[in-house]
């Protein structure tokens, strides 16, 4: 990522970043942007970014797939890939750190250290919890409070950070053989799967889902339904009336705020979605966990 290539991206963003090493051409690049709400035009980078959400923010990208929305949490971490198009915008304020990682630069650093760069694919999205790269993102925040020596920091953290998300995060089997062959990789199922969960309150698409992971919607519907035999609606529709279940069981909060956590329009769509997958309403089935107790 050069100096004139973080330049075009704050020219197209309108804001002053904070750029930690400028000089160093063709090496990991450490920036932190802070920007009110902003549109920014398509854009590509030479340079994937790994990133550190310092406050909570939106991202919506508009691509050929269509228009996908992304809720960033404080304290997430997600990677961009280089070269990956489409017009961004920020509907939040944004505060957040970036390392950048240029493309030919991971390439032979994966060499160095035995890995296929060619058959490592690191996908778009936020990444599952990982303390190693939550914790080198610190540092590096941290040492843009004393810059002398920043530069040789920020090479040899962001070398480790290259490494643990090749490794970690990278996925191995290049995208159409793996939809083909009749599912998605154990990682990136468990990563849809967990993502679902965390947002069963909320009104999913698969767009959502399948952005996470860092596929088309059809392919990871596809992929989805060959992998655990049931379309992504239908199992988060299980999952939620699991979650009711336990919900009613636990304590005496309304049914209506039971289907609001649960993702139901409302009251009576949770009804009638509880009887037909228990063949009871919910108030029945905690009336008869009561009696039973």
């Amino acid at each position: 990522m050069s100096a004139a290539s973080i330049e075009a991206l704050a020219e197209a963003l309108n804001v002053t970043p904070e750029v930690m090493a400028p000089g160093l051409q063709g090496r990991p690049q450490l920036v932190r942007w802070t920007f009110s709400p902003r549109a920014m035009p398509e854009r590509s980078l030479s340079a994937g970014a790994l990133t550190l959400a310092l406050n909570s923010f939106a991202v919506v990208l508009e691509d050929g797939h269509g228009r996908h929305r992304c809720e960033v949490p404080q304290g997430a971490i997600g990677y961009m890939p280089a070269d990956f198009g489409g017009s961004w915008s920020f509907p939040d304020p944004v505060d957040c750190l970036q390392l950048y990682l240029p493309q030919d630069w991971l390439r032979r650093t994966a060499a160095q250290h035995g890995l296929d760069a060619d058959r490592i694919h690191l996908r778009c999205g936020l990444l599952p919890d990982d303390p190693f790269l939550t914790q080198g993102m610190h540092l590096l925040l941290a040492t843009m409070k004393w810059p002398r020596g920043v530069a040789m920091f920020t090479a040899s953290v962001g070398l480790a950070l290259a490494l643990r998300l090749l490794v970690a995060h990278g996925d191995q089997d290049s995208p159409a053989p793996t939809v083909a062959r009749g599912g998605l990789p154990p990682h990136l199922l468990r990563r849809a799967q967990d993502y679902m969960d965390a947002h069963l309150a909320t009104a999913l698409t698969l767009d959502d889902v399948a952005r996470q992971i860092g596929i088309s919607p059809r392919h990871f519907a596809r992929a989805f339904r060959q992998s655990v035999g049931v379309p992504p609606h239908q199992w988060l529709l299980r999952r939620r009336i699991d979650a009711a279940r336990e919900l009613l069981a636990a304590g005496d909060s309304p049914l209506a705020e039971v289907a609001v956590q649960c993702g139901f329009a409302d009251q009576s769509h949770f009804t009638s979605t509880f009887r037909r997958a228990t063949g009871t309403t919910p108030g029945r089935y905690r009336g008869d966990l009561r009696t039973v107790g």
